[in-house]
This record gives structure tokens, C-alpha cells and sequence, in this order.
């Protein structure tokens, strides 16, 4: 079924037709409490009323600081319905101080937040089930907005430095992601979502417009639930989960748990992989067990700045035999690639460079950033804008695969040298699943460790005889300063909140070894 979105309506009226729509559905549901679209419509009322009353004159932002729950979404609601954009900061992943920095970063001056937090300048607004009861009445009062943003959200991004910097995106690019993809994914009403990701990552805009734009279900899955590969089995099982977002590296460890289960996770109709590099020949248990046509399987490739996912590719059977590349496929229609290699040319490999329709206009407060990354080329004589990704890719036929970062590489002893390289190489041993291969400082001299994620069948006993034989793979391979010095067991590559690899936990690993 195709839906006609209105590009000059925002995220929150598309909302409310649904809501008139289905009042009675479940739009959303967290812990067993459930709340249906006109509930979710009364209660983002009365928060955008909350909101108004304390917004300043030139407020265009406000932060949202929120474990995830029904209260997060009611809250990111209200808060477009005011006529401004949210900021979402991760209340678990991030110290006071980052969350400090990231508010005076675009000079916020309101927080929507659910903790007491004493921030200077910043005006806290608690949300919690108590003030939703007592401000009830906010709910029956009319929404009439000073003036309304095109911005929807801004979402922080670290990149290579680590400090933040967020990225806006506008209305129209979200609804024109999804307007643009309706073909590829085949959004439903009757689907059930599961909200997996941080609010702090754009995977979760996906997964929170995915269903609400169709009048869809929406399943919260609790952080300590998504952090359980087990406990997260189970929930998929439980609340019959038909789309499921993945990074990677999350559902690599969620196909070792499935593996011998009796009971199958028969509900998904469509599995999206993202975020991190796709090694395909991994899926193969997965395909094994459920084969490529019980669920669709689709990659996609994209970025924070460029809204969401630029690409898409849908994995078959014959993509997942023998297959040591990463695809990322083709442009999602409204977003176009090229490829940059030496001499700033256009090539058949080298950098990705993204424009489109989704662009975003660049990092807010940035304006030397955004002339380094937001750039300006002719081509044939069209003068057009992209996006600098940093990501490396070839193009195939049409197709694109990922090949690395530019900044992948680090000077090691003296040498540059590609830490990918090191990895596949390690991999290459059939008794390794993954390998994560990083430089540790922590020592008078650096060392490079290649921490070892087993297969499943795979026998404590075995790690000496292995790792003599991962050592011999290496130094017939490798060039002598790419063999790692260490070689590290470990149950499975530790993941962030957003399903990323956890670099500080492995550093902190390190230190043990």
C-alpha cells in the first residue's frame, strides 16, 4: 500500500490524522502498559502546553533528557507540537559533563528531562507519570504555537575529535526518507516495531516515524532488556516483533543466541542492518536457519547528516555464499553518491560523497566544519552540494561496497597501518567469529592486541593451540609491525548503547591482559 505524505505537513500532523484515524490501536507500549493513538495524541497535548508556557522568545530547541519509556515519546511529541525541535541526549551513555557540554554547545535553555538536573542557565521541565496526572487539564487546552520550526530534531554526533556536534534535520527530509523508501520496505499498519536504539541515535528516528506515520505498534524495548542478547530473544518472541533494526555488531550476538533454540522467531518480516560495517558471510547461521525468504533481509548505509539511510541493498542467499565484500547497494531514490578518489576526481573507488533532498544544511555553530564537510562541485557543469562521509566505498555494476574509514588507518611504531587489514586477516581462522584489533597506550611501549570473538561450538581448551595458530596466520600474511603482540579471548565484542563496538570497554580489557 503506497501513503501520500503532504511534505508541507510536519512529523506531528501526519501524527494526528492517525490519531483520528486509529484513536482506539496501541500506538505504543513500554513494560506491559500500553497507550493507543488518541491517548498518545491527548497526553503530547498536554506536554506541548508545558512546553509553550516556558518557552523563551527565541527558543528553537529543547533538550530532551529521558530514559526510554512512554513518557520519551509522549515527551518528543508534545515538543513538535510546540512548534520546536527536540535535542535527545542519552542520560545513560553520557557523564554530567558531556551532557553539560553538549547543552551549552547549541546554547540550550530548556530540558525536558525525567532526573533532577541542576544545570546553569538551563530551565528543567520533569516528566514523569505523576506530573502527566496532575497537568491533565493542559490536555483540553488548544495548541496554538508562537511559530513553528522547520527543524524536527538535532542529533549530536562525536565523529574522530569526540567533541559533539549536532546536526538539524528538517521535516521534510524525514518524511521524504520515508516517502522515498515505501517500496523497499513496505511499511504496514498492522507491523509492530521494537524501539531498540538510543533517542541519542538516528536509528531511533527510524524506528519511531516507521510507526508512527502508519499507524503502526511501537514495542520499547527497556534498556536492560536491549543490553540481554537472551532477555532481548525472548522479547522479540513475545511481543511478535515484525520489523527489527539492527547495527551489525547487535545482531551478530542476537543469531548466536537463536542458534539451537527450539522456539523460532517466526514473527519478523523484515530485518535492517546498519550502522556499522555488514560482514555478509556472518548471516549465513541466521539464513541457514530461517532461509533468506522467510524475512526480508535489507543493509543500509548511511548518515546522521544526510538523514538516516542514503542506501539499500537486500540480502539473498548468494550474497551471504563465500562473500568477503560489504555491500551497502544502491541509492534510496531522492539521494544521489559519487565516488572521490586522488586528485579530488571522480572515480570508481575512493570516498563517499552524498547530496540529495535529505541533506542536512551542516552542524549548528560550525561554520569552519561545515566548509571542510558540506561541500560545493561542479559536475557537467551542475553545481550541486554534498556531504564528505569520511567512508570509503567502490562501485560495481551499480552497486556500492564499503570498503573502510579514511581515518581508519593509525600510525603504529612509526608505520601507517589499516586495523581492518589486521582483522580480516584474523579472521580468516575458522575458529574466529570476529576480531576487533586495536592499538593500547597504556604500557611504556604501544602494542597492538586482536581481541577474539570464538564460534559458537568452540572449546576453552582450544585457545592456545588457536591462538599459536591465528599467530602463524598473521606473521605468513602481515608485514612484521601488523602482527598484533596479544591475542585476547573474549565471550563476545562488547557493544554500546547503539549496538557500536565498545572501544573504552576493550580498552579497559586491555589493561587486564
Amino acid at each position: 500500500m503506497q501513503y501520500s505524505f503532504n511534505s508541507n505537513r510536519r512529523l506531528e500532523e501526519h501524527f494526528k490524522v492517525n490519531a483520528k484515524k486509529f484513536p482506539k490501536k496501541v500506538a505504543i507500549s513500554c513494560k506491559g502498559v500500553d497507550l493507543t493513538y488518541e491517548e498518545l495524541d491527548q497526553k503530547s497535548d498536554l506536554i506541548a502546553n508545558l512546553v509553550m508556557k516556558n518557552l523563551k522568545e527565541d527558543t528553537q530547541y529543547v533538550g530532551l533528557l529521558m530514559n526510554r519509556g512512554l513518557e520519551m515519546i509522549i515527551s518528543i511529541l508534545g515538543i513538535l507540537k510546540a512548534g520546536v525541535a527536540y535535542i535527545p541526549i542519552d542520560p545513560v551513555n553520557n557523564p554530567s559533563e558531556r551532557i553539560k557540554l553538549c547543552l551549552s554547545e547549541v546554547n540550550l535553555n530548556l530540558l525536558i528531562t525525567d532526573r533532577g538536573i541542576d544545570i546553569k542557565n538551563v530551565k528543567s521541565i520533569l516528566v514523569d507519570e505523576d506530573v502527566l496526572n496532575e497537568h491533565i487539564e493542559l490536555s483540553k487546552k488548544e495548541i496554538i504555537p508562537v511559530k513553528k520550526t522547520e527543524i524536527a530534531y538535532a542529533i549530536f554526533t562525536s565523529g574522530t575529535t569526540g567533541v559533539p556536534k549536532a546536526v538539524p534535520i528538517i521535516h521534510e527530509n524525514v518524511l521524504n526518507m520515508f516517502h522515498n523508501s515505501q517500496e523497499i520496505f513496505e511499511f504496514s499498519k498492522d507491523d509492530v516495531w521494537a524501539l531498540f536504539h538510543s533517542i541519542a541515535f538516528d536509528f531511533s528516528v527510524w524506528e519511531i516515524w516507521g510507526t508512527l506515520l502508519y499507524g503502526a505498534k511501537l514495542e520499547i524495548v527497556p534498556y536492560a532488556v536491549a543490553k540481554n542478547t537472551a532477555r532481548f530473544r525472548r522479547f522479540l518472541i513475545e511481543k511478535n516483533i515484525s520489523v527489527l533494526n539492527q547495527t551489525t555488531g547487535a545482531f551478530y550476538s542476537l543469531i548466536k543466541a537463536d542458534q539451537n533454540k527450539e522456539t523460532k522467531i517466526d514473527s519478523l518480516r523484515c530485518l535492517i542492518f546498519g550502522g556499522e560495517k555488514l560482514d555478509v558471510h556472518l548471516l549465513k547461521p541466521w539464513v541457514d536457519r530461517y532461509s533468506s525468504t522467510a524475512s526480508k533481509l535489507i543493509t543500509v548505509y548511511g548518515t546522521t547528516e544526510t538523514t538516516i539511510f542514503t542506501t539499500f541493498k537486500y540480502i539473498g542467499h548468494n550474497d551471504i555464499i563465500d562473500n568477503k565484500l560489504s555491500p551497502i547497494g544502491e541509492p534510496i531514490p531522492g539521494s544521489d553518491i559519487i565516488l572521490v578518489g586522488e586528485g579530488n576526481e571522480i572515480a570508481s573507488e575512493g570516498e563517499i560523497y552524498i547530496s540529495g533532498e535529505r541533506l542536512s544544511e551542516g552542524y549548528l555553530n560550525r561554520t569552519e566544519l561545515n566548509e571542510t564537510k558540506f561541500i560545493s562541485k561542479t559536475i557537467l557543469g551542475e553545481t550541486v552540494k554534498y556531504y564528505r562521509t569520511g567512508d570509503l566505498a567502490f562501485e560495481k555494476n551499480g552497486e556500492y561496497y564499503f570498503l573502510g574509514r579514511v581515518d581508519s588507518q593509525v600510525k603504529f611504531n612509526g608505520y601507517r597501518i589499516e586495523l581492518e587489514g589486521i582483522e580480516n586477516v584474523v579472521m580468516s581462522h575458522p575458529k574466529i567469529m570476529r576480531s576487533i584489533v586495536s592499538v593500547d597506550n597504556t604500557l611504556s611501549h604501544p602494542r597492538l592486541i586482536s581481541f577474539l570473538e570464538p564460534i559458537d561450538n568452540f572449546s576453552v581448551e582450544d585457545e592456545d593451540t588457536v591462538i599459536e595458530e591465528v599467530k602463524k596466520i598473521t606473521e605468513s600474511l602481515l608485514p612484521f609491525y601488523m602482527v598484533p603482540s596479544e591475542f585476547m579471548f573474549i565471550d563476545k565484542i562488547p557493544l554500546t548503547v547503539n549496538g557500536k563496538i565498545d572501544h573504552k570497554e576493550l580498552s579497559e580489557l586491555s589493561k587486564t591482559y
